[in-house]
């Protein structure tokens, strides 16, 4: 249509300039003109392009395996998250939370470090991919009233799979969110796998004892406040059901038990993790009263009580306080009350908790807006170049009231950057008119008593004539304002360029390391040099800065190295110790001998490594991000080709450049037919292998043959290698193989054949069918499969490589000659290429029939009528075909062949009595014929021995008779 379009344009053209030009009489245009008018009007239009569509988004966190170790008091946590990175510029992937404990975290196998922002911890990456993160950290273990919970932060997947491991025996297992768990126990612990659904947050939690051991069915508590305190009575009904003595917690030790009877006697009390118990046996309902005493608790302003108490369906308490009160409870419940102006008396019905909680109004109410708080502070001060970095991290007990913000005074040369806290909406700070004070105000979304921490970073800049040794710089220290009580911790960190010189210290106490609690001390990434500290206002605290003395280093290496001897190559991992006793480590050195190949190498803190050759052998050059201190483990995977017509080698050291002591265990295993044998030794031991560390028996599968330890360097050992010939193994096997054919009248048969194989390294099971055969199924593992056949004509199925045992089933029908009233029938069972250890097969044949003459090349026996079970153990692929023979008649010929042989019985006895006397030769003939047959039925028929009786004896009673009628004929 556009050409037509185009073209028709053309010709009005024309036309126009015709009309135009009266004058001309007509318009020219050239040939070329025309055609480039044509082929413009069919061209196609150029499509216009689309741009490339961006992901939607930037990251996708799809699975995450963990694997929990629990200890006593904390656990360790190893999380593998799967992850796929979609943009090309940087990405920010959140993680755990900013209170979790890390340890190591690596990327795709290397170390990498997170970056902590707000309250969680962060990832930025920038390489699009697969990624693979491994997070190692720690959490702690709380302990609950009969049993233990555990809670960690976890990257927000999609999907994730849980593995516990707890120790002893436990049965109340529970994980939290998860879509179903698998506990089981085995060598006195206890392993918990859960697959979880996509959340931040796991819990679990596990009890001491099986819960249908013993429960409360009621408990009725008195709860009597006075000056002194609070006395609480309760009595408990409780139902046992154990044959063997178990432990019952009853009151929590952190209360004063005044008494304490069992159906009115007084126990043995003991202790239950945090509990008082009693031991108890039996199958019983126990009455259980106690008294204990309890504090009241101000810490919010009003007097309060919180008790913990072992859960049962039905919980009743009466709370009697003196005076006229208001008493408000948690749970939340409907509450009966009775006041007058001497008594407040309370009856409430709690439902099955472990926790309950009584406020009541006090005859001197704290007023709201009155805040009192105490305070902790530890200021961890830095050096660097030009700058001086404190954080300061704050733990506040707000004793009464509630508020919505805190308040720090501020010295005048310092700049905030960072204020980290839960609930933090702003922080701000400002400087006052009238004595030009500078303060920091730090706001709350919602009133917040109790303990509170708060962590503030803030800078202070250095000039470079301060930097220079004799000028004194004063520590900027933050204050909580207003605090009733406060005390602070100066910690002064040695840095890489600078370092403190205390000047001033009056005021101040020294302190060690000992003193930084846990949560503080290890996110601390230099080394405490000095620690002061002070209680209230601190006076001015003086110190100067100086280069740091550079220390030797001084260390200790053990080298672990697991060899493996392969074909034509020497295999290794060595795992590294190395324990820093003074100064610090920025790199370390290894040598190895020169045609060595590193493969791998893992460490903490790892900048990076390279491998150069240096004096006739490999030196590797371990470089960290960071310096490092006390003791760390470095990884190494390196090999060494062998010449193949080597009959020994020598094994050569790793040495560790500079380590004052140099030892290690050596273990030698191998993966081929190479027997191996200590040929020479010197400054070394041989040792059995249970004496290796439990690094290197956890490395392989293979039993280690050879072991060595050596506490110095040099050495030498050279070991012996014998090459044997191979000798091919057994690539795959069936076990069993159970088959049932059902064998019709009209020919046709139908078996179903499992097979169960033990398959190592075959691909495929060949199968030789019978002829006639019509596969029907076939299956490997339940699972349909395809099949084929190969040039012999044989079935072919695809087997899977497994340690487990494998089911592979066929069905088929084959078609034989149709069944007459005589004849015989010939069934075999397919051959396979396998060696089958046990083969049983069930024959059923139709019931109609009488079965003869039966042989086959198994064992076998009758287990009915119709049915035949046949066996054979051993079968080798070389055997013949198993088959199954057997003649058959009908019940019908059987009956008229036993009427024809008493028919012809006798006819015998009429002709002997007929002509007993003269025979002819022709009668004798017919004679003798007939008892002939008679014999062969018998023989032929099977006739039971009462049929063959009967016969005689009318044969006997016949011929008497004829005998007696011709006598009397005679007469």
């Amino acid at each position: 249509m556009r050409a037509a379009f185009i073209i028709l344009n053309i010709l009005f053209l024309l036309v126009g300039m015709t009309a135009s030009a009266q004058e001309a009489e007509h318009v020219r245009i050239s040939v070329e003109k025309f055609e480039q008018l044509l082929q413009a009007a069919q061209a196609k239009p150029t499509p216009t392009p689309v741009p490339e569509a961006l992901p939607p988004i930037d990251f996708s966190l799809s699975t995450a395996t963990y694997q929990v170790t629990v200890q006593e008091k904390f656990a360790r946590i190893k999380c593998v998250v799967e992850m796929t990175i979609l943009s090309k510029e940087w990405v920010k992937i959140p993680l755990v939370t900013s209170d979790t404990a890390l340890a190591q975290v690596q990327l795709d196998r290397k170390s990498t470090t997170l970056h902590r922002e707000g309250n969680r911890y962060w990832l930025h990456l920038k390489a699009p991919g697969q990624h693979q993160l491994e997070i190692n950290y720690s959490a702690p273990v709380e302990r609950l009233i009969g049993g233990y919970r555990l809670q960690f932060s976890t990257p927000t997947t999609v999907s994730g799979m849980m593995k516990v491991s707890l120790p002893g025996q436990w049965w109340a297992t529970h994980v939290m969110p998860s879509e179903g768990i698998t506990v089981t126990q085995q060598g006195g612990s206890t392993n918990i796998e859960s697959v979880l659904v996509s959340s931040d947050r796991v819990q679990v939690l596990w009890g001491e004892q099986k819960q249908d051991q013993y429960s409360f069915t009621s408990g009725l508590y008195t709860v009597k406040v006075e000056e002194k305190g609070v006395f609480v009575g309760v009595s408990y009904r409780l139902e046992v059901d154990s044959d063997q003595p178990i432990k019952v917690p009853i009151v929590f030790n952190k209360y004063g038990l005044l008494s304490l009877t069992v159906d009115g006697k007084e126990p043995a009390i003991v202790p239950v993790g945090e509990m008082f118990g009693v031991v108890l046996q039996g199958h019983r309902t126990h009455t259980i009263k106690a008294e204990f005493a309890a504090n009241i608790d101000r810490t919010d302003g009003q007097p309060s009580l919180q008790l913990r108490i072992p859960q049962s369906p039905i919980t009743r308490f009466t709370f009697i306080v003196p005076g006229k009160r208001t008493v408000s409870v948690t749970p939340i419940v409907p509450v009966k009350a009775q006041t007058n102006d001497k008594l407040t008396t309370i009856t409430v019905n709690f439902p099955k908790t472990e926790l309950v909680k009584f406020l009541w109004s006090d005859s001197r109410p704290v007023p709201e807006q009155m805040v009192r708080m105490n305070g902790e502070g530890y200021y961890a001060v830095q050096a660097e170049e030009g700058v001086l970095r404190i954080n300061a991290s704050f733990i506040f007990d707000i004793i009464s009231g509630k508020t919505r913000e805190i308040g720090l005074n501020l010295p005048d040369n310092v700049v905030v950057y960072q204020v980290v806290g839960d609930g933090i909406t702003d922080w701000r700070t400002f400087t006052k008119d009238k004595d030009k004070k500078r303060f920091l105000t730090v706001y709350f979304d919602q009133l917040r008593h109790g303990q509170y921490k708060l962590l503030v970073t803030y800078d202070m800049l250095v000039a470079k004539a301060d930097r220079q040794r004799e000028k004194d710089i004063t520590i900027p220290l933050i204050q909580p304002q207003p605090v009733h009580r406060y005390q602070g911790t100066v910690l002064l960190l040695s840095g890489e360029l600078l370092e403190f010189v205390p000047q001033t210290v009056e005021g101040f106490i020294p302190v060690g390391a000992e003193v930084i609690p846990a949560e503080i001390k290890t996110k601390l990434k230099h080394k405490v040099a000095y620690g002061y500290k002070y209680v209230g206002t601190p006076a001015p605290l003086i110190v100067q800065l100086e280069p740091p003395q550079k220390e030797q280093a001084k260390f200790d290496a053990t080298v672990n190295t697991l060899q493996t001897i392969e074909e034509g190559i020497l295999k290794a991992r060595s795992s590294i110790d190395v324990t820093v006793k003074s100064g610090i480590l920025k790199e370390i050195i290894f040598i190895f001998n020169p045609e060595t190949t590193i493969l791998d190498l893992v460490s903490p803190s790892l900048l990076k490594f390279t491998d150069t050759q240096k004096e006739g052998s490999k030196w590797v050059t371990v470089q960290f991000t960071q310096a490092m201190e006390g003791s760390f483990r470095i990884d190494i995977a390196f090999e060494t080709l062998l010449d193949p017509k080597l009959t020994s080698i020598q094994l050569q050291p790793i040495k560790t450049l500079k380590a004052e002591v140099e030892r290690g265990y050596i273990g030698v295993e191998s993966v081929s037919t190479v027997e191996v044998v200590t040929e020479k030794f010197e400054d070394i031991q041989e040792i059995d292998t249970k004496e290796l560390p439990l690094w290197l028996t956890e490395r392989t599968n293979r039993p280690i043959l050879l072991a060595y330890k050596y506490s110095h360097l040099p050495y030498g050992l050279v070991i012996k290698i014998t090459r044997h010939e191979t000798v091919p193994t057994m690539e795959a096997r069936i076990t069993t193989a159970v088959s049932q054919t059902s064998y019709q009248k009209d020919g046709n048969a139908l078996t179903e054949i499992t097979y169960t194989i033990v398959n190592h390294t075959k691909q495929f099971l060949r199968i030789e069918m019978p002829k006639q055969a019509s596969l029907w199924q076939a299956a490997i593992g339940g699972s349909a499969v395809k099949t084929a056949r190969d040039k012999d004509n044989r079935l072919i199925l695809p087997l899977p490589r497994s340690k487990e045992p494998i089911s592979c089933f066929i069905k088929y029908s084959q078609k034989h000659k149709e069944m007459g009233f005589l004849g015989k029938l010939k069934i075999h069972i397919p051959k396979t290429d396998l060696y089958t250890s046990h083969l049983r097969w069930s024959l059923q044949l139709p019931p109609d029939y009488s079965y003869f003459l039966t042989r086959s090349n198994m064992d076998y026996e009758t287990t009915g009528q119709n049915i035949f079970s046949l066996q054979k153990t051993l079968s080798t692929v070389d055997d013949e075909v198993l088959y199954f023979k057997t003649n058959y008649r009908l019940e019908t010929v059987r009956f008229l062949l036993i009427s024809l042989t008493i028919f012809l019985t006798l006819i015998l006895a009429w002709l002997y009595t007929r002509r007993s006397k003269h025979p002819s030769m022709t009668e004798k003939i017919v004679a003798a014929s007939i008892l002939l047959v008679f014999i062969l039925l018998i023989f032929f028929l099977r006739l039971p021995l009462l049929i063959v009786a009967v016969t005689i004896v009318t044969l006997a009673v016949v011929s008497y008779l004829f005998s007696s009628a011709k006598e009397t004929h005679k007469n």
